[in-house]
């Protein structure tokens, strides 16, 4: 007979069987196979640069009848530049969502999107996915700059201060508060503190004080600062004064005009001031004591140079004010001519008509000495260069650098041949007037028949034959050529254009003069900054004097005195003892001149030169 105790146990295993079959007709239906993916949560977030969002970011998955699927991966995949997500693949909990965090990318600005993507567990196969956005803004700020207001302002005016507020990667930080503080000078801001817009630009407006002097201002975020310094100033008041255009250096008695500028703090013209003159030094008169100021701040007097080559100092003052005019006083060329297109070469006939080069102007222009502002233009085209006259001053010879000889007759003012002769670059006539002896800067001197005009001969001077110098009488008839790249001066014997010796003097030479005797050579020297008195018999440099940038040069009839051109001066020298008696400044407007070929006139007491600042130079002796 069975026990009771089994009977119970068995009663038991039946009735839960039963409950538990009838309880399934009332249980929720199991997920089926995902389907689909969506956003749960997490979407749309805005956050700071380089920094985890504040929300992870959770994507649900789900079967067809929008039920979650448990226990199922999901891949989470930033677009490029997007930042980072961890992990990058989640199983989903037992609602079917995902869940990862997002580190955005460190450039604000940039739209963000991370992808949320379902694949069959079975095939692999691409079921679904889905995309997460953000918005990307600067973080912290660690860098505070200021946008500099102007540095002088008037007093009581308003300016607008500005500054920049990036994070560690350059982003602007929007949204946050500065604090603005007046450190110094007085005035008042618009407002204790601002907020940074979505540019990272956070403004207030300060009005200066009333009183002149430094205004300062700072702005500032925990440990960042950044200090505006105005400096104002009392418009219309005299706050400076200083020399405009003026002479640096003039001749003994001339009359020059000092003007003298005032300007308020702001640099704006000071009207209808009074500004006091005094000589400080050297001598010299002023027209008067005063001048007052015109609309455009210009107080002006007439000064008269004193008789001494000594420097002239003028002080104008107005008030502490205080500023000086420093004049040199020279010896200085007077001007002859006018002319544009910078002068280069002269020539001047017996009969007192100037041929001048314009070596910018492709012309050579032609003059009376007693009537200068009466001229002829002859065009020439090319670069003209250096220019010779016959004896019966009927024609010109002039050297073009681009390639030819310019015949010009001075009765038509035309001209009448143009010789090709290649690389031409200097030139001089013969003593006799048969020849004109071009130099070309391919190392040779051509001859050029004055009664053909052609190409006769040639003979070959290297290292840029220039300066000419003749030697003419019963037994002689020779010729001297500088070589400015040779260090030399050679001789050629001109009947039969030969070279018969060349004399190393060194340096760089330029112009050549011979004394009246032939006994002597003088080479102006451009790089040493000498004029060399070279020894013909010995063809060695017997003396020199110290002549910086001397180019050009030219003797007097009697061989008693040299004239120089050098740099902006041209020097007189005595022949005889290689010394300098007078140098004097070629001047003009607005800067010194650059004097090149010069020539005597027959008492050998005047010399004249070519000027590239635009004029004819008179130099005395």
């Amino acid at each position: 007979m069975p026990r009771r105790t089994d009977l119970s146990l068995c009663s038991l295993f039946v009735i839960t069987a039963i409950a538990t079959s009838c309880g399934d007709s009332t249980s929720p239906e199991q997920p089926g196979p995902p389907t689909g993916i969506k956003v749960s949560a997490g979407d749309k977030q805005t956050g700071s640069a380089a920094n985890v969002l504040a929300a992870p970011l959770a994507a649900k998955v789900t079967d067809a009848s929008g039920r979650g699927v448990p226990d199922i991966d999901v891949t989470f995949r930033p677009i490029d530049g997007s930042g980072t997500v961890s992990p990058t693949s989640a199983r989903t909990n037992s609602t079917g969502v995902a869940l990862t965090s997002w580190t955005l990318p460190n450039v604000a600005g940039t739209p963000a999107t991370v992808r949320a993507v379902l694949v069959s567990p079975s095939t692999g196969a691409l079921v679904d996915s889905v995309s997460f956005t953000a918005t990307v803004v600067g973080g912290t700020p660690t860098r505070m700059a200021h946008v500099i207001p102007p540095s002088l302002a008037a007093t009581g005016s308003t300016l607008a201060l500005t500054v920049l507020l990036s994070d560690a990667y350059g982003n602007s930080s929007p949204g946050v508060r500065v604090t603005w503080t007046v450190t110094a000078g007085g005035g008042a801001l618009s407002a204790p503190s601002t907020v940074s817009d979505d540019n990272g630009i956070a403004s207030a407006s300060f009005t200066l004080g009333s009183t002149a002097g430094t205004n300062s201002v700072t702005a500032s975020f925990g440990t960042l600062s950044a200090t505006f310094m105005i400096e104002g100033r009392v418009v219309g008041r005299p706050d400076l004064i200083f020399t405009w255009y003026y002479p640096r250096y003039a001749g003994i008695g001339d009359v020059v005009s000092l003007p003298a500028i005032v300007r308020d703090g702001l640099y704006q013209p000071v009207a209808g001031a009074t500004v006091a003159f005094s000589v400080l030094g050297g001598g010299g008169t002023l027209s008067s004591a005063t001048s007052v100021t015109d609309a455009a701040g210009l107080a002006t007097i007439q000064y008269t140079l004193g008789s001494d080559t000594v420097r002239n100092t003028v002080e104008a003052r107005i008030g502490s004010l205080t500023t000086t005019f420093s004049i040199d006083v020279r010896i200085m060329t007077r001007h002859l001519a006018s002319l544009s297109g910078a002068p280069y070469g002269i020539a001047r006939t017996a009969s007192e008509r100037f041929v001048v080069s314009l070596i910018v102007g492709g012309a050579v222009v032609t003059f009376q000495q007693n009537a200068p502002d009466t001229k002829q233009t002859i065009t020439t085209g090319g670069t003209p260069v250096i220019v010779a006259v016959d004896d019966a001053g009927a024609f010109a010879y002039v050297s073009n650098m681009d390639g030819w000889l310019d015949i010009i007759s001075l009765s038509s003012n035309s001209v009448v041949k143009q010789v090709t002769v290649p690389y031409a670059h200097a030139l001089a006539i013969s003593p006799a007037g048969d020849r004109v002896f071009v130099s070309s800067t391919d190392g040779y001197v051509y001859a050029v028949s004055t009664t053909s005009r052609a190409i006769i001969n040639r003979v070959i001077v290297p290292n840029g034959p220039w300066g000419f110098a003749f030697k003419t009488n019963a037994t002689d008839s020779l010729m001297y050529v500088t070589s400015r790249e040779g260090v030399s001066v050679t001789e050629v014997d001109m009947k039969t254009l030969t070279v018969l010796r060349t004399f190393n003097v060194g340096g760089r030479p330029h112009g050549l003069a011979i004394s009246p005797d032939g006994r002597t050579l003088y080479a102006a020297d451009l790089f040493d900054g000498q004029v060399k008195a070279i020894d013909v018999a010995s063809g060695t440099v017997a003396a020199f004097a110290a002549v910086y940038g001397a180019m050009g040069i030219a003797i007097s009839p009697d061989g008693s005195t040299l004239y120089v051109t050098a740099g902006s001066n041209v020097v007189v020298l005595d022949a005889a003892t290689m010394t300098v008696t007078k140098t004097l400044l070629t001047s003009g407007t607005p800067a010194n001149g650059t004097p090149r070929q010069i020539v005597v006139a027959p008492d050998g007491a005047t010399a004249y030169s070519a000027n590239e600042g635009g004029w004819v130079d008179i130099i005395p002796r």
